[in-house]
């Protein structure tokens, strides 16, 4: 089959593959690495802001305060930490003697839902450091992460509730400032994939010049000083160019060898040939003599009684 029409591939260069590939690796850990913090930073945060409290706790003028008005008191802590992190609720809670849990803030006062297990479920399990519980993720509006801790030496159990932005409205409320960051990781996750990329093409470009050079019909060897696994494909392709040319030698003994047999056969076929032919010619000129012997022994005999007539 003729290939002279068929259009070459394009090829793609290995080393622009794994700077892309580098690229893209350097922004999913970047961002990563950005959200784990973010999550980090407001974990610590939360314990900071419940040393305070248990601190708080054990001055007597702050529990008379929380036990005289305790509306007033949410309504002054949620101002207090407002500055800390994004709070969009204070409540406090308490369980009631016929084992209901109700709540209050700075503005309303109510009953826990029985349907509501998961805020009751963490209630109950709610210890002396703020501790986050779970939230729910919304991508268009925020994630609310309810946060609980048990007040010392009183009935109360602390509910923070912390708006957290979600990735839509954190985009817009700081488009350019993510734009400027992703512009700034992709420069340097460029380079420095380019630098790795290369360092893991070079071998490979010096193996690939010397396959190259091989199949031109020079000379080569190939690399054979590494260790990894470019340095075991180096052994093994030297091998088995070892190994071609040996078999290639042994071609050329061959073919050298039945040529030299075709030469004598051709001669010894020659030579039957020619003898042949002078057997055949020996033949025809003994016959030829032997037909002119004896006419001309007829003749002598037919002249020696006279009836001869030529």
């Amino acid at each position: 089959m003729d290939n002279r029409g068929v259009r070459a591939k394009r090829t793609v260069s290995l080393s622009w593959k794994l700077t892309l590939s580098f690229v893209v690796f350097g922004l999913v850990i970047a961002y990563a690495a950005f959200v784990f913090f973010s999550a980090a930073v407001l974990r610590n945060t939360l314990r900071g802001a419940s040393e305070l409290l248990r601190l708080s706790m054990q001055n007597q003028n702050e529990r008379s305060a929380l036990l005289e008005d305790p509306q007033k008191w949410v309504a002054s802590l949620k101002n207090t930490l407002s500055p800390l992190f994004p709070v969009e609720e204070v409540r406090l809670y308490q369980i009631r003697a016929d084992s209901r849990w109700e709540y209050l803030s700075s503005t309303d006062r109510g009953l826990v839902r029985p349907e509501d297990t998961k805020t009751l479920a963490a209630l109950r399990q709610a210890g002396y450091q703020l501790t986050l519980v779970h939230g729910l993720p919304v991508f268009s509006g925020t994630l609310r992460i309810p946060a609980y801790i048990r007040l010392p030496d009183t009935p109360w159990v602390l509910e923070v509730t912390v708006d957290v932005e979600g990735p839509e409205r954190f985009l817009l409320r700081y488009g350019n400032e993510v734009l400027l960051y992703t512009l700034l990781l992709c420069a340097l996750s460029l380079l420095l994939g380019r630098f790795l990329a290369l360092h893991f093409i070079r071998p490979l470009r010096a193996l690939t010049t010397t396959a190259e050079r091989y199949a031109a019909g020079k000379e080569v060897s190939f690399i054979r000083d590494r260790r990894d696994e470019i340095g075991i494909l180096s052994r093994t392709l030297n091998q088995m160019a070892l190994d071609m040319e040996e078999q290639k030698r042994q071609v050329h003994n061959r073919l050298a060898t039945m040529e030299a047999m075709n030469k004598i056969d051709k001669t010894v076929l020659l030579a039957r040939g020619r003898s042949e032919l002078l057997m055949a010619v020996i033949h025809e000129v003994h016959g030829s003599c032997h037909s002119h012997g004896a006419a001309l022994l007829r003749r002598d005999s037919a002249q020696a009684v006279g009836s001869w007539k030529p």
